[in-house]
């Protein structure tokens, strides 16, 4: 007789444009590859360019359109999502993105299943209330970096794991030398805290004109006041934007540097990618994550400071430097693909898993 698997719930509100979709699709696709989980994904709604799922996962989603899930109050989401989590009766839930946490925190009730609460971004950077009936109401929280922690009190870690996001090994990646800079390139949805403003700033005080930005990302609403932005500073001959693509991480390898300016992040799917594909890696001081993955500057470089004066020096050095870009971009490929494929994530994820059977949290 075949053993009954457990079921595992992944839910996010969609599954396409940002890193927390990306993560969540990730997950449920390793989790499912060790054939001991019955896996489902609940999200808000259905976009036509979505991160692949295996044909395993089932996908349940509470709306038709997004318009619907737009125009949709707190209650009515509640309310939809117990009846479709009693109805898949899961043993487990995890959740990405704050909003989506809040909704099955509030729709358990008396459901039996545990909740895993996934920490995608700065908490600093959400809502103080969210967090605290969200922290209060989950069985666990799972925290991307070590760098985290230091925002979370001494009880609250104790139910608490870090387990990082997992990428899949990029197969196309950088395999020549880089010998000068001239193509960088961004990725990441068009919104402020991606703050590709500074990017702006920081290309148009770059010595070398021949040297172009690329952005590979989407808004409707924010892509157009960076676009007259970049006609003000006289930079649109030097800045292309692609739009949003799901296969953008497979030609990071024709770039020469990876730049990422953020004023925040969780632990940012784009830089790993980016180090996956050995590009020589720039980013901004931001919490966090940016410290776990590229060290003490020993695989990729980060600014010391927001000072667009003091950046724009460091950045044209670090440039000029390319001995030690291409020592610092090898190690970058090494570490992503030992510590942080989905193989991996997948079976510190069951561990988790088995922990929490014996819990009595």
């Amino acid at each position: 007789m075949e053993k009954v698997k457990p079921v595992v719930v992944f839910s996010c509100s969609s599954l396409s444009f940002g890193g927390a979709e990306r993560q969540i699709a990730n997950l449920a696709n390793g989790l499912v590859s060790l054939e001991k989980y019955k896996v489902h994904l609940v999200i808000y709604y259905r976009r036509k360019q979505e991160y692949p799922v295996d044909s395993r996962i089932m996908i349940h989603s509470l709306y038709e359109t997004e318009n619907d899930n737009q125009v949709a109050n707190k209650i009515t989401k509640i309310k939809l999502m117990q009846v479709l989590l009693k109805k898949l009766n899961p043993q487990f839930v995890f959740s990405v993105l704050q909003n989506v946490s809040l909704i099955i925190s509030l729709a358990k009730k008396q459901l039996p299943f545990k909740h895993i609460h996934l920490v995608a971004t700065n908490p600093r950077c959400e809502s103080k209330l969210m967090n605290m009936i969200i922290l209060r109401r989950c069985d666990h929280i799972i925290l991307q970096c070590e760098e985290q922690k230091e925002f979370y009190s001494k009880q609250v870690l104790k139910k608490a794991s870090v387990i990082p996001n997992p990428i899949t090994p990029l197969i196309n990646y950088r395999k020549k030398d880089v010998s000068i800079i001239k193509n960088i390139v961004m990725m990441g949805r068009i919104v402020r805290p991606k703050n590709y403003y500074f990017a702006i700033d920081l290309l148009k005080l770059i010595p070398n004109q021949e040297v172009n930005l690329t952005i590979y990302g989407d808004s409707k609403t924010e892509q157009p006041k960076l676009e007259q932005y970049i006609r003000a500073k006289g930079l649109e001959s030097r800045v292309s934007f692609k739009g949003f693509s799901l296969n953008a991480a497979e030609i990071l390898a024709s770039y020469d540097l990876f730049l990422m300016t953020s004023l925040y992040e969780g632990l940012p799917n784009a830089l790993m990618e980016a180090m996956s594909a050995a590009l020589p890696i720039v980013i901004t001081p931001f919490k966090t994550g940016g410290k776990d993955l590229l060290g003490q500057h020993e695989r990729g470089n980060i600014l010391s400071t927001f000072n667009l004066e003091i950046a724009s020096k460091e950045l044209n050095d670090i440039m000029s430097k390319v001995t030690l870009l291409n020592e610092q971009r090898i190690k970058a490929r090494s570490f992503i693909n030992k510590h942080f494929t989905s193989e991996i994530i997948a079976i510190r994820y069951d561990e988790l898993i088995t922990f929490l059977k014996g819990s009595k949290q």
